[in-house]
C-alpha cells in the first residue's frame, strides 16, 4: 500500500504561514517584547493589517469604529487576542481558496466557521477568558481533513457530509491514521502557542488534557453541535461523552442558547473570513 500518510504530511510542510505572522511568533515568545514591536509587526503586511480593523470593528468583537488603528487594536485586546486574531486572519486568506473539483470548500469552511462560533459562545458562558482563543481552535480544528483532500482527494473516501467522528472512524479504516492526526502534525510544524496545541490535541479525550480540559471539551461539545445543526436535529443534542458534559459545565439550556447566537453570527462570520465563498 502506498505510503499516504508521508505524502500528505509532506504537502503539509509545504504549507508555510506567511512571513507578518512568523515575525510575530518570533516577538512574543520573547519576555521583553513591547506593544510597539507588536504594532510594527502587522503594520509591515499591508494586507494583512486591512483585514485585521475590519475583524476588530466588526459584529465578531463588536468594538466598532472605535478600533480605528492597529496601534489602538493592539494596546485594546492584548498580546494573545492579537496573536489569534492574525492567526485568525493569515489561516483564511492561506486556506480559503483551495481548488478542488471533488471537494465542496465552502461546505467545510461553513462547517468550521460554524464550530467557531459555537465553541466561543459556549466558553463565553463557562470559560469566558478562553472564548476567542477557543474560536480560532474551532477554525483550525478540522484543517488534517483539507490536508488530505489536497494531497490524496481521489484515494479519501470518507465524505465531508459524515458526522465528523465518524469520518474519523472512516479515515482509520481506509487508511490506518485520520486528519486529526494529519492536522496535529500540521500545528506543531507550525510552532502554534502550546495553550491551543493541548486544546487541539484532547478534543476527541478531553479529560486527558489536564489543566485544558474544559477548554478540549468545550470544542468537542461545539464540533458534535455543528454535527447536529448540519443534519437540522431538533432537538440539538448534547455529547454522549457524560465527561464531556460534565467538563464544559453547560446545561441543555445553556448549550442551546449559545447555538441559537452563534447561528445568527455565522452568515456574517463566513462573509468576513471568506467573501469568495459566499454566493
Amino acid at each position: 500500500m502506498p505510503d499516504y500518510r508521508q505524502r500528505i504530511l509532506e504537502h503539509g510542510r509545504l504549507l508555510t504561514l506567511p512571513e507578518v505572522y512568523l515575525r510575530l511568533q518570533q516577538v512574543l515568545a520573547r519576555d521583553d517584547f513591547s506593544m510597539q514591536e507588536v504594532t510594527e509587526v502587522i503594520q509591515y503586511d499591508p494586507a494583512i493589517t486591512t483585514r485585521l480593523l475590519n475583524l476588530v470593528r466588526s459584529a465578531y468583537l463588536g468594538l466598532g469604529p472605535r478600533i480605528d488603528t492597529i496601534s489602538h487594536a493592539v494596546n485594546y485586546l492584548g498580546a494573545q487576542s492579537i496573536h489569534d486574531l492574525v492567526l485568525t486572519t493569515v489561516l483564511a486568506d492561506r486556506f480559503g481558496d483551495i481548488r478542488n473539483e471533488q471537494f465542496n470548500l465552502q461546505d467545510f469552511w461553513l462547517r468550521s466557521v460554524r464550530t467557531a462560533l459555537f465553541t466561543r459562545a459556549l466558553a463565553q458562558r463557562s470559560l469566558p477568558d478562553q472564548a476567542e482563543r477557543l474560536f480560532v481552535a474551532g477554525l483550525i480544528h478540522d484543517l488534517g481533513y483539507l490536508m488530505m483532500q489536497q494531497a490524496i482527494p481521489e484515494i479519501l473516501d470518507a465524505p465531508l457530509s459524515l458526522p465528523q467522528e465518524q469520518r474519523l472512524e472512516a479515515e482509520r479504516q481506509q487508511l490506518g491514521f485520520d486528519s486529526h492526526e494529519i492536522a496535529l502534525d500540521l500545528f506543531e510544524n507550525w510552532q502554534l502557542p502550546d495553550s491551543l496545541l493541548q486544546v487541539l490535541a484532547a478534543r476527541r479525550h478531553p479529560a486527558d488534557a489536564g489543566e485544558s480540559a474544559q477548554s478540549a471539551a468545550l470544542l468537542a461539545m461545539a464540533s458534535d453541535l455543528a454535527d447536529a445543526v448540519g443534519v437540522g436535529a431538533d432537538p440539538l443534542p448534547l455529547p454522549a461523552d457524560t465527561n464531556i458534559r460534565e467538563l464544559a459545565d453547560l446545561d441543555e439550556e445553556e448549550a442551546a442558547d449559545a447555538v441559537t447566537e452563534a447561528e445568527q453570527e455565522l452568515g456574517h462570520a463566513m462573509r468576513l473570513l471568506f467573501p469568495h465563498l459566499i454566493d
